[in-house]
């Protein structure tokens, strides 16, 4: 990333000389050790007591021009103290050391020497950029007697992630923090932006039997038309083929598997996705908005025959399942694009005390407006302005304290989609929300980052994506004037939140394209990020007398300080899902806020 990294600054590095202790020659600043290693130079930087920077490239490398969405924090002017043996550095801080041994591998202690993290060789690994690879960098640690907790919000029932298999990557429903916060004392910000497998698993349970997949139902979407998509999806759901087979398994070893099944329909699943081991539901996921993964896990026993059912409903392939044993015991984040293994250690006596140092390096969350706290109201959108007018007073003539009120999808023109009023169905927005705020009621609008308007698109100069109708967020010309148009249609009449949607963002089904910073493969996680950047920051110079809130369907890493919150996306209205939510809403141990549907 672009963001000044002081072991660069010719200026400051002290080159060691010849006669060093260490195997390897190396560079000190003020702010770190670079160390060249054969064809590896291994960057680390200090930035406070609590947090290091390890940054690893092949010294054939460039280092990547995608700027810093992220962090905030500067290197910090700490004392701390290098020693060096024949096969190891040691970086000592007020708070934690830190040892890189000849071989790259990497430990840290406590001042005190208590053991925190170590990586390993294993799983660890930079390719060059070749076509085919699965994933261009992995970094692998040990994972010992420890609860590991973070990663985003998902909808398997899963807190736990150690040994679990999973896909970060936004979708409805779920949320991509690459934070994970240890019960040892330490969390780790896996700095890449791309698609990202954490414990990618190393075996695979083989299905015997193969499902006919029926293809015949196939899902026909009306253009700019949210309801009749809808529509089509549950029929979709419905009508498709089961997709069932099972088989044998006997496990060699005791203890908890964790599982990964892997369902695709072209990006765009549908139905049903289960997974049981002899009658006990492992994966279970039963919405109409689906990822391509889903982790789940089970005890079994070494030896024992389990029959195992997979159902993957809709799929145009049959999909397959994964598995790690139990004594897995590593922690590893591999990332499809980068050509760097890039991470931040982030220490603390407590996972409270991890979670305020991370915030230290992405940002605090500021307070919200006090509204915001209050009753919301919220349906599947009210169909034009006199209907959402009744039932305001409705609510105000029984005397329910409700605070807030929500205008959902198509209040814009038919046929397009955007940040505007549609005039037959809303005449005076203005008029609309005075009176709502003589009722004393905030308005919030729905409003995606998706521009299917062509006169608004040249109005404010927003350019889209390539081969979707997303904005390319990314260009902070872009960024801007999408603030514009939205606070043109919004906040001029008295809106005083945004309900962000789709921010993940779902659309862009042909991800080999550009945004204004680079391949698109590349910075697809934070679109969210900079969606809700946006927002804030424009909110807060024109109006730096209000605080904001907004509502946003997807989090990244650092979103908590741009004063929007989270909600668990389009889920299914069932107890089982409503448990769900629970673990669901722990991606609060990324320094997020979550509020749940």
């Amino acid at each position: 990333m672009t963001k000044s990294i002081c072991y660069l600054s010719i200026a400051f590095l002290i080159l060691v000389s010849c006669n060093s202790k260490y195997k390897y020659n190396f560079e000190k600043s003020d702010h770190g050790v670079t160390i060249h290693q054969d064809s590896l130079n291994i960057n680390v930087e200090i930035i406070d007591d609590a947090i290091i920077h390890v940054n690893k490239i092949l010294n054939t490398s460039t280092p990547s021009t995608i700027p810093d969405y992220v962090t905030v924090l500067e290197p910090q002017s700490v004392e701390w103290e290098l020693k060096e043996t024949s096969d190891r550095i040691t970086i000592s801080t007020k708070l934690v050391k830190l040892f890189v041994n000849s071989n790259g591998v990497i430990t840290f202690e406590t001042k005190d020497g208590k053991g925190l993290l170590a990586e390993t060789n294993e799983r660890t690994f930079i390719n060059s950029e070749e076509e085919g690879k699965q994933h261009n960098v992995s970094q692998g640690f040990q994972a010992g007697d420890e609860g590991l907790y973070g990663l985003g919000q998902f909808q398997s029932g899963i807190m736990n992630w150690k040994n679990v298999p999973i896909r970060l990557q936004q979708y409805n429903q779920e949320i991509a923090i690459p934070f994970l916060v240890s019960t040892k004392g330490y969390g780790i910000y896996w700095h890449n932006y791309s698609l990202t497998d954490f414990n990618n698993p190393e075996n695979e349970i083989v299905f015997d039997s193969k499902a006919e997949v029926n293809n015949s139902s196939e899902e026909t979407i009306a253009p700019f038309d949210g309801e009749k998509e809808n529509v089509a999806a549950y029929a979709a759901k419905e009508a498709a083929e089961k997709n069932i087979r099972e088989t044998t398994f006997t496990p060699t070893k005791t203890g908890e598997y964790t599982f990964l099944a892997l369902s695709d329909n072209n990006g765009r699943m549908r139905g049903n996705i289960n997974v049981s081991i002899d009658g006990d539901p492992v994966i279970n996921y039963s919405t109409i908005w689906m990822p391509r993964r889903y982790s789940g896990k089970k005890h079994l026993e070494a030896g024992k025959a389990y029959k195992v059912i997979f159902q993957n409903t809709g799929a145009k392939i049959p999909g397959k399942l994964f598995y790690n044993e139990p004594d897995f015991n590593k922690t590893v984040f591999s990332s499809t694009k980068g050509n760097a293994i890039d991470y931040y250690f982030v220490y603390g006596d407590n996972p409270g005390e991890v979670i305020s140092n991370y915030q230290e390096l992405t940002g605090k969350a500021p307070m919200f407006s006090k509204k915001s706290y209050g009753f919301w109201q919220c349906r599947e959108r009210y169909h034009n302005q006199e209907e959402l007018l009744e039932n305001a007073r409705e609510m105000r003539d029984r005397n329910i304290p409700v605070d807030n009120i929500v205008q959902d999808w198509f209040y814009w023109p038919k046929g397009t989609k955007g940040p505007e009023w549609d005039r037959a169905k809303y005449p005076d927005p203005d008029a609309m929300v005075d009176e709502l705020t003589k009722l004393n009621l905030n308005l919030m609008v729905s409003v995606w980052p998706e521009v299917k308007n062509k006169p608004l698109e040249e109005k404010y100069g927003l350019t889209k994506i390539e081969s979707s109708n997303y904005i390319d967020i990314y260009d902070k010309k872009v960024s801007e004037q999408f603030y514009r148009a939205l606070s043109d249609s919004m906040f001029h009449k008295g809106v005083k939140s945004i309900w962000l949607d789709g921010t993940e963002p779902e659309g862009v089904r042909d991800t080999k394209v550009s945004t204004a910073v680079g391949p698109y493969e590349e910075v697809q996680n934070p679109y969210s990020l900079e969606v809700t950047r946006a927002m804030y920051e424009g909110r807060r110079e024109e109006f730096p007398n209000e605080r904001v809130f907004n509502l946003t369907r997807s989090a990244y890493a650092g979103q908590q300080r741009y004063g929007a919150t989270s909600w668990s996306g389009d889920v299914a209205g069932t107890w089982e899902q409503f448990a769900e939510q629970i673990p669901a809403a722990e991606f609060y141990y990324g320094g997020c806020t979550v509020l749940d549907t």
